[in-house]
Formats: structure tokens, C-alpha cells, sequence
């Protein structure tokens, strides 16, 4: 997965661009037959210096941009998740960049007294050679688990998991399934200090195809030993041969209730297929359940949120035959799904999904990225939905002025008045060459 992101930066010196009707970028997840999709964003200097952008009018609710940081000596990286355990504190987490193609898993903070973004930098593995951040959950500005994957110099991929304390980070010791090279984890969600539930994917070695992966953590510390070992991996779906399972995130509503979604890719047939995927954790066992189908070329689910066992919503995106990506949105009760219609607009040639937060059973707000019709060469541009109970309203996001790329790839409301979304932005032009500058992109609303 790593590997394969490093063979893209180079054959492309910069970003990926969008080709028409599809969506570049927004939240990098595993994709089974595919490696990993990845957005690119970052900058270069310590604060990424963003061009004015209109503001909320005073007095009325709107999405305003920050200012986000970024490590010195980056040309490119990208956040990709984002925690708020209250209205005054965040923590982000994606990867940085460097001119010579090494990313590094990075993080950055936000305590609401200032309207700009702090490195937090991450603690790594001394085997890391390759690193990034994923996903992130905060039960509070003192306790965060994030997570991600590294990848050694002889080229083995392992999960990574760390805590973040409010001040400093700690290695956490995540698993690989026995003879497994090639394992990582997506997305992280826990419900108190002490219980969080990751998952992502990891390469049954029986097999040979990626098999979904889920483990829980239980806060127990094994004294002078300076990590925190005790991440269990559970049993998930059986391994098949001809087809890659994968999951992109996970969502608890309590320790002993856990939906977890992606997508999967059978081989079986003369054409691939991919339709969506999720588990269930029931607090013993994990069962897998199939989410609706919106279409039969491709489908994925790369973000959920739970208020409750009966009230789940996940998004992500579905691809039609001509190749236009739509928005794709779904309601989990506890016992079946339901496709539900996120908004669309005639001006839009592409859209897709790629974070959702519920702050109650009908207050969820979902972000990604939209591609306009008739505009020049590559107009991505940020979006976000907002959902009341009965349907999806689009809202109107900010893109930095001299912004001709921009998407949002996660997003959390810790309550329905007040949401963080961070993703990328970028100036490419059809005339830009080389490694070009990408920049971080943090958005609120209030």
C-alpha cells in the first residue's frame, strides 16, 4: 500500500490530478485490487499561508477557514482525519512530504484559543522508514488514539497505532495477523480512555488475497516496558481466495456495539466487481452484513458514525457505467440498511463522500469533494451535506481563493451547531511541471 503510493508521486511528479467526471481527492483508504487512494495535499513552511477566502456573515452559521500548519521542508502531505472531542479541542492527523518523495505520519492540534493549527509531531517506530496516520479518536483533549501504517526499509507494511495525552505521544504495539507482510489500519473509535476498536486490512498469507482486519484495545499498561501492548486482534470475516476485503473505518456506539464499513473486490468473475461492505461487533463476535448497492461497478463506504446501536449513517461514493462518481449515503437501524439520496446539483460532474459525523440521530454532516461542470481543466472543489432526519441539503464550504484543487476528507461535530473538516488544497494548472506545492486545508463550522 505504502510502496504503491510512492510509485504514483513519482510517475507523476505532484499531485493526482482528476480526470473529467471523476473525483481526485479526498480521505486515503485502502481500496482492494487498487492499493490505497490517496489525496495529496501539504505545504511548505510551518503555517500553510491561506489565500483570503469569504468568511460566514456575523451572526450566521457558515463554514470559515483556518489557518493549518504544516512542518518545514514538506512539498506535499494531507490530513486525513480529525477529532473533536469538544467545540475547543481537535486533533488532525494525516502525512507530510518530502522533496524526495519520504512521507512521515503527522499530526496537528487545535485548542480554540487561537484560530490557528499546532504540530503535534508524532513518535515513530525506529523501523519506519515509510509512515502515516489515518485515522484518529478523542474521548477527550487528553486521550486520543490514532492510527495508520508503516512501512520498513525491506518493504513489510505494519499497523500503527499511538495515544496522544494532550501533550505528548506513545507508541502503542498494534498487531499483524501471524505471516502476514502486509498490514494496516484505517480508521480507530473509541468510547472511553481505556476501549477503542481499529480497523483496515491485512494480507492473508494462506490466501494471498487482503482480508479485513479489526482489533480492540483495552488501556492496559504493562509496567517498564514504555509501549502499551494489548490490542487483540478479533476474528472477521473468513479468508477467501479471489477476493480482497478491506474496511475503511469504524464507529461505536458503546464498547459492546461497533459498525464497521469499506467495500470488497471478487475476482471470481470474467469482470471485477466491487460492491460495499460492513461488519458488526455485538461486544464478542464480529458478523458481516451487506449494505445496499447503488451501483454494480463500483461502490465504496469510506466513513460512518453511530449515536446509537439503531441510528449508524455511512457515506462514501458509487461509480455508474459511463465512469461519473456520485455521492453515496446509507442509514444502518441495528438490523438492516438504507439507501438514502445525498443532495446533487446539475452543476456538478463528480461528487463524492469521504467523512461523516452524526452528532445526533438527526443532525449528521457528511464532507468530500464535487468536480463542476463546464469549468476549466481539474475543478475540484470542497463540499459538505448536512443531513436532518429526513434528507441531505447541500452547504456552502470555503476553497482558498487561489485554490484550483481542493476536497475535505474528515470531519467531526461534537455537537449539530459546530463541525471541523480538514482535506487539501492545491494550485496545479494543466501548465504546472514538477513536485508543486500542496497545502493542508482546515475548515469550521459555527
Amino acid at each position: 500500500m505504502l510502496r504503491l503510493f510512492v510509485r504514483v508521486a513519482r510517475s507523476r511528479r505532484g499531485a493526482v490530478p482528476a480526470a473529467a467526471g471523476k473525483v481526485c481527492c479526498g480521505a486515503a483508504r485502502w481500496l482492494p485490487g487498487s492499493g490505497r487512494r490517496l489525496a495529496v495535499a501539504a505545504a511548505v513552511g510551518v503555517v500553510a499561508a491561506v489565500a483570503a477566502a469569504p468568511s460566514a456573515l456575523a451572526g450566521v452559521p457558515g463554514w470559515v477557514i483556518q489557518a493549518s500548519a504544516n512542518p518545514p521542508g514538506t512539498s506535499a502531505g494531507e490530513l486525513l482525519s480529525v477529532s473533536c472531542p469538544s467545540a475547543a479541542d481537535c486533533l488532525a492527523v494525516g502525512y507530510n512530504m518530502t522533496p524526495d518523495y519520504a512521507y512521515n505520519a503527522f499530526a496537528e492540534s487545535w485548542d480554540g484559543a487561537t484560530s490557528t493549527w499546532t504540530i503535534v509531531s508524532p513518535v515513530l517506530p525506529p523501523a519506519a522508514a515509510l509512515s502515516m496516520l489515518t485515522g484518529v479518536s478523542c474521548t477527550s483533549a487528553a486521550a486520543c488514539t490514532a492510527v495508520g501504517s508503516y512501512e520498513t526499509s525491506g518493504g513489510v507494511i505494519y499497523p500503527l497505532a499511538e495515544l496522544w495525552n494532550g501533550t505528548s505521544w506513545r507508541l502503542q504495539n498494534a498487531l499483524s495477523p501471524a505471516g502476514s507482510t502486509y498490514t494496516v489500519l484505517n480508521g480507530v473509535s473509541c468510547t472511553s480512555a481505556v476501549a477503542c476498536v481499529a480497523v483496515g486490512a491485512s494480507k492473508d498469507p494462506a490466501t494471498g488475497t487482503l482480508q479485513d482486519l479489526a482489533e480492540t484495545w483495552d488501556g492496559r499498561y504493562v509496567g517498564g516496558l514504555g509501549i502499551l501492548p494489548h490490542w487483540t486482534i478479533q476474528r472477521t470475516q473468513a479468508a477467501f481466495r479471489k477476493i480482497d476485503y478491506g474496511l475503511n473505518a469504524v464507529s461505536c456506539a458503546s464498547a459492546s456495539d461497533c459498525l464497521a464499513v469499506g467495500q470488497y473486490v471478487s475476482h471470481l468473475g470474467s469482470t471485477d466487481s466491487q460492491p460495499t461492505w460492513a461488519e458488526h461487533w455485538n461486544g464478542t463476535s464480529w458478523t458481516g452484513v451487506f449494505p445496499d448497492v447503488a451501483s454494480s461497478s463500483y461502490n465504496t463506504l469510506d466513513s460512518v458514525s453511530c449515536t446509537s446501536a439503531t441510528a449508524c449513517t455511512a457515506v462514501g461514493s458509487y461509480r455508474d457505467s459511463s465512469g461519473i462518481t456520485f455521492p453515496l449515503a446509507e442509514r444502518w437501524n441495528g438490523t438492516s440498511w438504507a439507501l438514502q439520496s445525498p443532495a446533487w446539483s446539475a452543476i456538478w460532474a463528480g461528487a463524492r463522500l469521504g467523512g461523516v459525523s452524526c452528532a445526533s440521530a438527526t443532525a449528521c454532516t457528511a464532507v468530500g469533494t464535487i468536480i463542476q461542470a463546464g469549468a476549466p481543466a481539474y475543478p475540484a472543489r470542497t463540499l459538505a451535506e448536512s443531513w436532518d432526519g429526513s434528507s441531505w441539503t447541500a452547504a456552502s464550504t470555503r476553497d482558498p481563493a487561489t485554490a484550483t484543487q481542493s476536497s475535505l476528507g474528515g470531519v467531526s461535530c461534537p455537537s449539530a451547531a459546530v463541525c471541523t473538516a480538514v482535506g487539501t488544497w492545491d494550485a496545479w494548472t494543466p501548465s504546472t511541471s514538477g513536485f508543486y506545492s500542496i497545502y493542508t486545508l482546515a475548515e469550521r463550522y459555527s
